[in-house]
């Protein structure tokens, strides 16, 4: 029995000894506490956890609210005052979490107020954004303001670009981003030579459109004018005008042979004598 209780003291001993050699050997190195990337610090605070063999629930609890700044301390206080009796560590993680991430609308308000792309290329630039935006913002939103806040010069050649998806759009961008700035004055001429014969284009399908209903218009009123029923319309009267706008009313023979005249015909107002009358 003697012996037993030997080694059973003895392995007592050696497990605190190892538990000893654990907590010098390898002491948890909680990171400074990150609000914009709070997921990330708990992935990287739970390394450390697994580093020196922590995995008691009221340990990993104590760590947390142990490093929290007071003021993001203040956002979990009902949970630090009066904490669960089990699940300790879960429960602050999750308030913390859910409490202190950015909501969509301040991320959102991020992309468009204050991120540029500095010195990153083209490519580091767009997964900045997408890690900024997360799965609530689409793509196709987030493509338009990672192109706005590009260099022009790379504007424009995306702007002829049919590709659609950021991924191929942000390799297009950084092999354009590569170019000696030497070259920059000949991609803006081709650029703008390109918007200006589009241009054209679309002033002449205009002029095509415009010319169409013209036409359109002159068909239907020769339609119309064949459809109406023909209708002969009187010779103007000359109101006894001649040619050359003297005024007459006598008939021709008067007109014509005067006092000779051996004929005459209605209406006429010949005032000499009539014929047969001489």
């Amino acid at each position: 029995m003697d012996k037993e209780a030997d080694i059973s003291v003895s392995t007592d001993a050696a497990e605190e000894q190892k538990e000893v050699v654990y907590t010098t050997v390898a002491p948890v190195r909680v990171p400074p506490f990150w609000p914009q990337k709070v997921a990330l610090w708990f992935k990287q605070l739970e390394a450390q956890f697994v580093i020196s063999r922590i995995t008691k629930d009221e340990t990993k609890y104590g760590y947390v609210v142990g490093h929290l700044e007071g003021k993001y301390a203040e956002e979990v206080e009902d949970i630090i005052c009066n904490p669960p009796e089990t699940h300790k560590y879960d429960a602050i993680k999750s308030a913390v979490m859910k409490r202190l991430s950015d909501s969509g609308a301040m991320r959102i308000r991020k992309l468009l107020e204050s991120e540029e792309i500095g010195d990153r290329t083209p490519t580091q630039f767009w997964r900045r954004l997408k890690e900024l935006a997360g799965p609530s913002v689409t793509d196709e939103f987030l493509v338009e303001l990672w192109k706005n806040r590009l260099p022009s010069k790379t504007q424009l050649v995306l702007a002829a670009t049919s590709d659609t998806a950021g991924a191929k759009l942000a390799e297009i961008a950084d092999r354009v981003h590569e170019i000696p700035v030497s070259k920059d004055t000949n991609i803006a001429a081709a650029a703008s030579r390109s918007s200006e014969i589009e241009c054209l284009r679309e002033e002449l399908k205009e002029m095509r459109l415009k010319l169409d209903e013209v036409l359109n218009q002159r068909s239907r009123s020769r339609s119309s004018s064949r459809d109406r029923p023909w209708k002969r319309f009187p010779k103007q009267r000359n109101n006894g005008k001649k040619k050359d706008g003297v005024k007459h009313d006598l008939c021709w023979y008067h007109y014509k042979f005067a006092e000779r005249a051996t004929r005459c015909t209605t209406p006429c107002k010949w005032d000499g004598p009539k014929p047969g009358n001489a």
